[in-house]
């Protein structure tokens, strides 16, 4: 699972990450920009939009991964903003 898959850094690593043959769960607020991604993964992808800063939307994102690939061996957490 990689957070802040949308762009950047967390894209980069999920596209690395899915050209090593990992299945990869993509979260990030804007469900177009993961897609966008996962257009660029190899292999088995599933987008989740989500906002981290809320409990219920992490328990989320953690029940569907669970449910699609029965377990999560890597997590990512790349979403934040920077400081001014």
């Amino acid at each position: 699972m990689i957070t802040g898959a949308g762009s950047g850094i967390g894209r980069a690593c999920a596209v690395a990450l899915s050209q090593d043959g990992f299945a990869v769960v993509l979260a990030g607020r804007r469900l177009d920009a993961l897609q966008e991604t996962a257009a660029l993964c190899t292999g088995q992808s599933l987008c989740l939009a989500a906002d981290i800063s809320k409990a219920e939307q992490v328990t989320g994102l953690f029940a569907a991964a669970s449910a699609q690939f029965g377990r999560l061996d890597l997590l990512f957490n790349n979403a934040g903003g920077g400081a001014p």
